[in-house]
């Protein structure tokens, strides 16, 4: 996987990439309605990156603060 951030897809949509606590790849593509749905790594072939921050634009949600400080 590349660099933790937001990405668009050649289709349009947001994928947005980090890793997880145990350093493997997490990879969502956000649908046009909000809904997060698990993608693989392949999903960010060809996308363009749009920001360093994995959750943007979504300030809205509520992330664990686990997630935004691991250990």
């Amino acid at each position: 996987m590349g660099d933790d951030g937001t990405y668009r897809a050649r289709g349009g949509w947001l994928i947005h990439a980090r890793r997880g606590r145990d350093g493997l790849p997490i990879v969502e593509i956000e649908r046009d309605d909000g809904v997060m749905v698990a993608a693989s790594e392949s999903a960010l072939v060809g996308a363009v990156k749009l920001s360093d921050d994995p959750f943007w634009p979504s300030p809205a949600i509520d992330i664990p603060s686990e997630v935004l400080s691991p250990d």
